[in-house]
């Protein structure tokens, strides 16, 4: 094939591998929504079950006892009324979590699951990855390959595959590097704290022995 029948087959590709690519996108995009929508009042409600918790485990002989005057005439609620109130915002608040966020994030994962299963199992997409190498059959590389053939940094697409898988090396290496600079500079900062740490406990310990002395 010469470059313009390469780019015209390239071209094809992607407009095959495209509504997989939108529904996987989506796909993940709702999965995000989900565990956000889940984790969305997760402590202010563990805070109120704790407190209920707290206030059931108080319950004495006034466990009937909603609310009473003090001998100050101040307002106090007791502990079955706190075991009310506050249990009953904690189902509040987990019925509108479970109603407004959870059930229909839930829901549109489940329609964007349906999609990406129909577009996983198209025919034009299955049929597009025959004599394509499996691990550049995705978008992101169909158009990479598209764009090296289109500049001329690759005449076929035998080359254009050898220098992408080029530079995926590259872009992997620099990841792994990037990761190394995280961690040494991770373990550089736990060694100052180290050290501060046992300087303060060397003084605090120094100051206790004169004192004993």
């Amino acid at each position: 094939m010469n470059k313009s029948e390469v780019l015209i087959y390239l071209q094809e590709k992607r407009k095959i591998i495209a509504p997989f690519e939108v529904a996987w996108r989506d796909k993940n995009l709702k999965q995000n929504q989900l565990k956000k929508a889940k984790k969305k009042w997760k402590i202010s409600i563990i805070i109120l079950w704790t407190l209920t918790l707290f206030c059931f485990t108080a319950i004495g002989q006034d466990k009937f006892v909603l609310f009473h005057i003090n001998s100050s005439g101040q307002f106090q609620i007791g502990a079955m009324g706190g075991v009310i109130i506050l249990g009953s915002i904690a189902v509040v608040l987990m019925l509108r979590k479970n109603n407004y966020w959870v059930k229909p994030a839930s829901q549109a994962l489940q329609e964007a699951k349906q999609v990406f299963s129909q577009e996983a199992n198209n025919p034009n997409y299955v049929n597009g990855s025959n004599s394509f190498p499996e691990e550049f059959y995705n978008y992101s590389d169909v158009y990479r390959l598209w764009r090296l053939i289109n500049e001329g940094r690759a005449e076929t697409l035998k080359e254009a595959y050898s220098l992408l898988e080029q530079q995926h090396f590259y872009e992997d290496q620099m990841s792994i590097q990037e990761e190394i600079k995280c961690l040494q500079q991770d373990i550089a900062f736990s060694s100052k704290i180290s050290a501060t740490v046992s300087t303060l406990s060397a003084i605090n310990t120094t100051n206790i022995n004169s004192k004993l002395k």
